[in-house]
C-alpha cells in the first residue's frame, strides 16, 4: 500500500505539528512493514526518516511559494501520479481527491474560531473556509485532544473518528544535576529560573503574562528578583508587541530570551526550572506541558480544557487573564507556594498507541475485511 503524507510542516525548525508528524512516522513504518510512505513537501527538508520505505517527494514549482496553494495544486497532482492509496493531511487542510484515494485529516485546534483576533484577517478567512471544506472532504478525521474533538462537533458538526494525543520522545525525562548545569552554562543561565516554552504569537498570552510579572516585580522586587524568567521559542505572527516587552524586560535583567531551542537541550532546561508556565489563551493540546511533566517540572498553566489533558491533576491551573496570572505568580513568588511534582502514571498513551489508531483507520478505509475493527 502507498501512504501519502503532507509533510510540509517538517520544513525548518520543528515545533508542535511537525513534532507530531515526525514522531508518528517511524511508528507507522514499524507497524506497516509492507507499505511505502511518501512525504510530500513544497520545500526540501533535512529529515532522517527517509529510507527505502519512506520516500521524500519534493514537488517544487512556481506554486511552491505558498504551501496552501501548493497543497491544492501540485501536491494533489503528485498524489495521483504516485498511486497513493491513503493520504494523511496533518495540517487541517485537505484538497478534494479522487474518491479512490482515501483521506485522513488531523484537526489540531480551532484558533480561527476561538481567538480570531490572534490571526491576520486574510489568513483567518482562508483557514476558516478551507478548514470547513477539508472536514467535508475527509473520509476519516482525528483530533489531538478530547477538547478539539468537542469543538469539531460544535463548530463543524462532525464527529471525530478518533483522538490521537501527542506523546513525548524518550529524551524527555528528569536530568541529573551535572547535565542541567552544563546546559545552563551553555545558555548563560546563572540564577534560579522559571521557564516558558512557546512560539511568540498572541494566543500564547505572553504579553499579559509579562505585564503581570512586571507589575508584581514592581511591588515585590525583593521576592521576584530571586528568580529569572527564561523564555524559549521562535517568532510567530503578530509578535512585535511581545518582542518590545521582552526586550525591555531583558534590559532590566529579569527576562532571558533564548529563541528557538533544540530538543536535545529542552529536557535539561525543563528539569532545572523552578516552575514551568504556559499561560496560553487557547491550546489544541499543549505539548510543552506534557514534556515538562515528563521531566518532573512543577506546572502552572492556563485553565483551558486541552491543557488539563496535557498537565493531568498535578498542575496548578489559573485563568488566562491578567488577574489570574498575577494571582498565581503572587502565590508562587511571594507566598512561596509551589505546585506539586507532576506524575506520568496517568499518561496512558504513546506515539506507538497513536500510530496503531491511525493504522487501524487506514485499514478500515482500504481493506473491506477490516470494517469491524474498533479504534483504540
Amino acid at each position: 500500500m502507498n501512504i501519502g503524507i503532507d509533510a510540509k510542516c517538517l520544513v525548518g525548525k520543528r515545533t508542535g505539528v511537525a513534532n507530531y508528524v515526525y514522531y508518528l512516522i517511524p511508528e507507522i513504518k514499524a507497524i506497516r512493514p509492507n507499505d511505502t510512505i511518501y512525504l510530500y513537501s513544497h520545500t526540501d527538508f533535512d529529515n532522517p526518516l527517509t529510507s527505502n520505505r519512506v520516500v521524500k517527494r519534493i514537488v517544487n514549482t512556481i506554486q511552491s511559494k505558498s504551501g496552501v496553494i501548493w497543497l491544492y495544486t501540485e501536491c494533489k497532482h503528485a498524489i495521483v501520479k504516485d498511486g497513493i492509496n491513503v493520504f494523511w493531511s496533518p495540517s487541517g487542510l485537505l484538497p478534494k481527491l479522487d474518491p479512490k484515494i482515501k483521506t485522513v485529516l488531523t484537526i489540531h485546534d480551532f484558533v480561527w474560531k476561538k481567538h480570531p483576533e490572534s490571526m491576520t484577517f486574510l489568513y483567518r478567512l482562508a483557514v476558516s473556509l478551507l478548514s470547513s471544506q477539508a472536514v467535508r472532504n475527509a473520509d476519516r478525521i482525528f483530533t489531538n485532544s478530547d477538547a478539539v474533538a468537542a469543538e469539531l462537533k460544535e463548530y463543524l458538526m462532525r464527529q471525530a473518528d478518533a483522538v490521537i494525543r501527542p506523546a513525548v520522545d524518550n529524551k524527555f525525562y528528569h536530568r541529573e544535576f551535572s547535565e542541567i548545569e552544563a546546559v545552563k552554562r551553555k545558555y548563560c543561565i546563572t540564577a534560579p529560573y522559571f521557564f516558558v516554552v512557546g512560539t511568540l504569537e498572541p494566543r500564547k498570552n505572553l504579553e499579559i503574562f509579562l505585564r503581570a510579572y512586571s507589575d508584581l516585580l514592581a511591588i515585590h522586587s525583593k521576592e521576584a528578583s530571586s528568580c529569572r524568567l527564561v523564555i524559549a521559542g521562535g517568532k510567530g505572527w503578530k509578535y512585535s508587541k511581545m518582542v518590545k516587552l521582552i526586550n525591555y524586560a531583558q534590559q532590566n535583567g529579569w527576562v532571558q530570551c533564548l529563541g528557538y531551542v533544540e530538543d536535545e537541550d529542552l529536557a535539561a532546561l525543563y528539569s532545572g526550572a523552578e516552575v514551568f508556565f504556559m499561560p496560553s489563551f487557547y491550546e489544541g493540546f499543549g505539548m510543552p506541558v506534557l514534556e515538562a511533566r515528563y521531566c518532573g517540572t512543577p506546572l502552572a498553566v492556563a485553565d483551558v480544557p486541552a491543557m488539563h489533558e496535557a498537565g493531568g491533576n498535578a498542575a496548578l491551573y489559573h485563568p488566562p487573564t491578567y488577574e489570574g496570572i498575577y494571582e498565581v505568580l503572587e502565590r508562587i513568588i511571594v507566598r512561596k507556594e509551589k505546585p506539586p511534582r507532576p506524575n506520568i502514571e496517568s499518561v496512558l498513551w504513546s506515539w506507538k498507541s497513536g500510530a496503531l489508531q491511525l493504522s487501524q483507520m487506514i485499514d478500515q478505509l482500504v481493506l473491506p475485511e477490516s470494517v469491524g475493527i474498533k479504534l483504540l
